[in-house]
This record gives C-alpha cells, structure tokens and sequence, in this order.
C-alpha cells in the first residue's frame, strides 16, 4: 500500500462529507495503490451510508468512542496501512484530479515530507477548480531547514508524510487540546532529513460557521489561550531535551517557537485582552520560559517590527491598536 488517506469525521451534515469522498473520487488514482480511512469519532449517527455510496472507493470505516479530533487522528495513524499519510477533513476537499502528479514525485524521489498548497474557500463557488498551472518541486532539503527559511503554517492537511517517521520517533497528536496540529507539524518537520516542497494547489480548506475554530464562545477562547500556551511549553521543554542535536535542527524549532509566540500575543489581542492584561500574561507565562521579551532575530521583515513593538507596554498599545482595526 503506498497512500493512506485519513478522515476524521465527527457529526457533520451528510453532504459535507460526501463531498470529501467525491473529491477523492476524482483523483484518478489505481485503486491497489491507495486506501480511504475514516474514522467516527462516535458520532450520534454513524456514517455507515458511505460504504454504499462509494463501493468504488477502497474505503475503510472505523467506529471508535468519542474522544475528541487528535485521539482520531492517532487512530488513523495506527490503522494506516500506507507508506504515506495524508490528512482531509471531512468538511473539507481536493481539488479535482491534483494528486497524481504528487504521487509520482513521492515514487520518483520518496522524500519524507511532501507539502503542497491550499485555498481558502468561504463559499460553493470557492471549491471549484482552480486554474491549472505548471508542476514545480523544490529541491530536497530537511524539515528542519523548512523552518529555519520559512513561516511553517501548522496544519497537519498540507502535506504527505512518511509513517515510518512519526513511528520511529513516536510523534503524535495531543489529546483534548487545540493547535494539536501546531505541536504535531513541528516535531515532524524536526526530525524530517528530507522534504520538498511543490506548486500544487491540492486542498480545499473550509471555512463554516460553527467550526472548531469559527464557533468560539468565552470559555473556548479561554481553553484556546491555555492549550496555546501547553503547546509552548511543550516546544519548549522538547528544545531542552534535544539541545545536543545539529544547528540547523535549533534554529528552526527556536524559529517555529518565536512564531509561535507571536501568534500567541495575536490570539490574546484578537479575543478581547487589554494592553495591560497582556503585558501582564507575557511576563507571567512566557518570560519564565524565555520567550519574553521577544528575541531580536531577522525571521522576516515583520517579526522584526513585531518584536520591537511586542516587547514594550507602548509597543503593545500600538500592536493592540492596529489589530483590532484590522480585526
């Protein structure tokens, strides 16, 4: 088996995830080659109606008890029969006929990770196909060395990975958190000696209404800060333990946990905390753990200004000011 296709799916409208699975009918793949998992994560209804629906898929339906999206995903990892794992949300979907070329990259070169692009779809007219362009792969390089070049966004949907990888060095989602993804993507792409990067628009990525990350009341907010904050501490005492490991290796996870913080101050402007309280949490929480003030590193041209304005109350007023205008 060389491609295993993972779905958790969690009590979503039949439509959405019929959609999911008719996108991956439409990849044009053999079917000896690749299988469908999807997982219910006990679900009031189970989606056995799948199995009917799509016989031509090699699709696998697993039932499990409901424990929230990174103990799904785990599952699906554990049941994953392929020499790659790909993630699809079952609100989300692929662009039509988009993988094969990815395929025969992974065949031709088997790097360990290989990441691709997405787009952003608020409505139905978003979904369709997009405008077709010329395949381009980077060259081989280390996860590590991702990071070190680049801004790693943390969802774990945008690439093909080796199962080998996560097995080896036991890498897996957080259970009953957010940003598992964050946590997840990084230790991989840390330990990853090979990954390439192409042009292809693969992924549609659904933006609805009561969503995990659109529909947020004030405890969600909250839990969202605290579990943000776990997956900083975590990064943080997983930078501990592997301080002996190669340059390159620190200076993308110090890049990725800088982020990260950045991302951190952003949550606590964007969910209603004053200049004050936020001062108040960067040096409670994040100066024991030497992520307060901000490092004074050239990441990219806005870290830099981030960072001179993070790490002052008036800088903070500034910040405060200009994302809430933008909000």
């Amino acid at each position: 088996m060389f491609l295993s296709i993972v779905i958790p799916h969690y009590n979503l409208p039949k439509q959405l995830l019929e959609r999911c699975l008719q996108s991956i009918a439409q990849q044009c793949m053999p079917e000896e080659g690749y299988e469908v998992i999807v997982v219910d994560d006990g679900s009031d209804n189970a989606p056995a109606w799948i199995l009917d629906t799509f016989k031509a898929l090699p699709l696998k339906l697993i039932l499990a008890e409901h424990k929230g999206l990174s103990e799904t995903r785990n599952r699906g990892i554990d049941e994953a029969a392929g020499k790659y794992i790909m993630f699809l949300d079952s609100d989300d979907s692929l662009q039509p006929n988009s993988i094969q070329p990815c395929i025969e990259t992974l065949r031709n070169e088997c790097p360990q990770i290989l990441r691709y692009q997405h787009k952003v779809c608020k409505k139905e007219k978003d979904f369709l196909p997009s405008k077709k362009k010329k395949y381009k792969t980077s060259n081989t390089i280390s996860g590590a060395k991702y990071m070190e070049e680049s801004n790693l966004f943390g969802s774990a949907c945008l690439y093909f990975f080796k199962k080998e990888i996560v097995a080896r060095h036991n890498i897996r989602f957080i259970p009953g958190i957010y940003h598992e993804d964050e946590d997840f993507t990084t230790r991989l792409h840390y330990h990853a000696t090979s990954l390439i990067y192409c042009n292809a628009v693969i992924y549609n990525y659904c933006i609805r209404e009561n969503s995990i990350i659109t529909g947020l009341d004030e405890e969600k907010r909250e839990k969202h800060i605290a579990d943000h904050l776990k997956i900083l501490k975590g990064l943080v005492t997983f930078r501990s333990e592997n301080a002996a490991h190669c340059d390159i290796q620190a200076r993308g996870l110090n890049r990725k946990i800088a982020t990260l913080t950045v991302d951190y101050i952003i949550k606590l402007v964007r969910y209603d905390k004053s200049t004050k309280e936020i001062e108040d949490i960067c040096k409670r929480e994040l100066a024991p753990l030497g992520l307060y003030p901000l490092p004074k590193e050239s990441f990219s041209f806005k870290y830099i200004i981030f960072s001179k304005l993070a790490n002052s109350f008036i800088g903070l007023l500034i910040l405060r000011i200009l994302l809430l205008f933008r909000k």
